[in-house]
């Protein structure tokens, strides 16, 4: 298993999309600016960041403390620089969370609880609401800017939460390049590689 890693992760609102093929995705992204090459050969799904990248992501704070280069691609620190990750695509919608920072909003009532925690069924996969108590698939409940249910995901690697957005320009750019909405969520985790 692989060290987890702080990300901003895109996924589509779709959970079901997946792009029609596996370089459509990467050759948008690269179209966009997004991405640049690979930052090794044998590592075809980890990209240095494109040209237009600082223009399609804001960075918060007075002076955020991000490295945009690698320094030595022979002995690469893979937690030493931002990168961009483009996720297989998966044969089923995975379920992503930063649990932390989750406070999901219930489908039906539609309240919030900081306590989803104490009432997910880990054997369904579901959620009861304490408010309501509907119970719901967590791809059903509304995760905000902490999770999400999908088969794509593209991740800027070694940003932390808050620490950046992506800015309306590149949602709505990719909304119009694939054909579905995107959205975002922060995550600690190993990079969703299968």
């Amino acid at each position: 298993m692989e060290t987890p890693c702080r990300q901003l992760v895109l996924s589509p609102a779709e959970a079901q999309w997946v792009p029609e093929t596996s370089r459509h995705l990467i050759d948008v992204l690269a179209k966009l600016g997004v991405i640049g090459p690979p930052v090794r050969e044998d590592t075809p799904d980890r990209f240095v960041i494109g040209e237009a990248f600082l223009q399609l992501f804001s960075f918060m704070g007075c002076a955020p403390s991000i490295e945009l280069h690698v320094a030595d691609r022979d002995m690469i620190d893979w937690l030493g620089f931002v990168y961009v990750h483009v996720s297989p695509s998966l044969a089923q919608p995975r379920w992503l969370v930063e649990r932390g920072m989750a406070k999901p909003a219930c489908p039906h009532c539609q309240r919030r609880t900081r306590t989803w925690q104490e009432h997910y069924q880990a054997h369904a996969a579901a959620l009861q609401c304490p408010h309501c108590q509907h119970t719901a698939s967590v791809c059903d409940w509304r995760w905000y800017d902490a999770g999400a249910c999908a088969r794509q995901f593209v991740s800027i690697v070694n940003v932390y939460p808050k620490e950046s957005l992506p800015t309306d320009t590149l949602l709505s750019q990719l909304n119009e390049a694939s054909g579905v909405a995107w959205r975002y969520f922060y995550l600690h985790a190993p990079l969703i590689t299968a």
